[in-house]
């Protein structure tokens, strides 16, 4: 079993302005792109009718991509309240220098300080970027190494923390993380306005791969779902796998552990995928081997010589 993140989903009402960003931050190149259109997508999106494209961006990690969606039909919008309380809602990026980073040109346009802070050893930039996603970019006294700024996961509000690390564990066989939550700024000013005073807040973080989960439950704060799936933000997550005969073993455990399907899954005897939707967080299941992962935006993989 593989259980890598594999995919991070983005929709953005500036689909050029949101690419040269990503590709400037995190040195990630074009990799192709595909026009979102039909019943099927309607079924995943929740609407009657879709008509969007969606861009495919790719790095280093041979099995990984930023998907970034633009929906003409349904109009993307700019419904951005609650950012903190709302599903998948940040991304983890640790940098070899915070400080080319705020002051870079290119950047600087496109993504807006919160504050900038030091926890455990570790200096941290938080932004929104153009679309209003949280990035939370780190540095510490190993991130010299690093040639570019690397993303290392993604964090999401949830309702109940038990349930949904339990369908995360349970249902796809992830693993719990040693990696302790740091200071939360925004949690910090949630917390200091009145109507929020006792609020609390748990954090637990899961291993996908090279990549982590971070779930964040805040007490007396519902996770509700302010925005539709065609509005601005972070849309969802893959986690893919690449044999096929693990595919439908690992749906049904899903199923099993409570994931509700959001369609029927869709794909072969080669390839295929399953949406699915937690209590709070919807994921998609994709199973690609690595022989025809170009075609679907992946990095092209050389075969490998006996």
């Amino acid at each position: 079993m593989y259980p890598h993140l594999c995919q991070l989903a983005l929709t953005t009402k500036h689909p050029d302005l949101c690419r040269s960003f990503y590709k400037k931050l995190l040195g990630y190149q074009d990799s192709g792109g595909r026009a979102v259109r039909g019943i099927a997508a309607a079924r995943i999106f929740s609407c009657k009718k879709v008509q969007a494209h969606c861009y495919w961006l790719t790095g280093d990690d041979p099995f990984f991509q930023l998907e970034i969606f633009h929906f003409e039909q349904p109009h993307s919008t700019d419904n951005t309240e609650n950012m903190l309380t709302r599903g998948y809602n940040m991304l983890f990026i640790e940098a070899p220098s915070l400080d080319e980073i705020s002051q870079d040109p290119h950047l600087t346009p496109h993504m807006r300080q919160i504050c900038r802070y030091r926890a455990q050893d570790t200096e941290h930039l938080l932004v929104r970027d153009i679309d209003n996603n949280l990035l939370d970019i780190f540095s510490n006294a190993t991130s010299h190494t690093l040639t570019k700024p690397t993303l290392r996961g993604v964090g999401a509000t949830v309702n109940d923390l038990d349930r949904e690390v339990a369908h995360f564990t349970q249902g796809f066989g992830l693993s719990e993380s040693s990696l302790s939550s740091h200071f939360d700024p925004l949690f910090k000013r949630l917390s200091e306005q009145p109507q929020y005073s006792e609020v609390t807040r748990r954090s637990k973080t899961l291993v996908c791969g090279g990549y982590h989960l971070q779930l964040t439950q805040y007490s007396d704060v519902y996770a509700h779902d302010t925005k539709a799936a065609t509005d601005q933000g972070v849309l969802n997550i893959a986690l893919g796998i690449r044999e096929y005969t693990e595919f439908a073993p690992l749906y049904q455990s899903l199923l099993d552990t409570g994931y509700q399907p959001l369609c029927l899954p869709m794909g072969d005897t080669i390839s295929n995928s399953a949406y699915v939707h937690s209590a709070s967080l919807s994921v998609e299941l994709m199973q690609l081997p690595t022989h025809i992962q170009a075609m679907w935006g992946f990095p092209t993989l050389e075969p490998v010589m006996a």
